[in-house]
């Protein structure tokens, strides 16, 4: 497994997210290429199950 999806595995690793997790999350799928940049993208999904309304909010703006 490749760094920046491990660090991105790690984001979601967490109980709760925040708009920080996020922005790091689409830093690090910006980082990333070929399939490691697939598989990081693979992860959104997580993050709007995993999501609170308030975070899901921010997300809106």
């Amino acid at each position: 497994m490749t760094a920046l999806l491990e660090q991105a595995q790690q984001l979601l690793s967490k109980s709760t997210l925040t708009i920080d997790d996020v922005r790091e999350l689409e830093r690090l799928e910006s980082q990333a290429s070929g399939d490691e940049a697939v598989m990081i993208g693979e992860l959104w999904e997580a993050v709007y199950a995993m999501a609170d309304d308030t975070l899901l909010e921010q997300l809106q703006d």
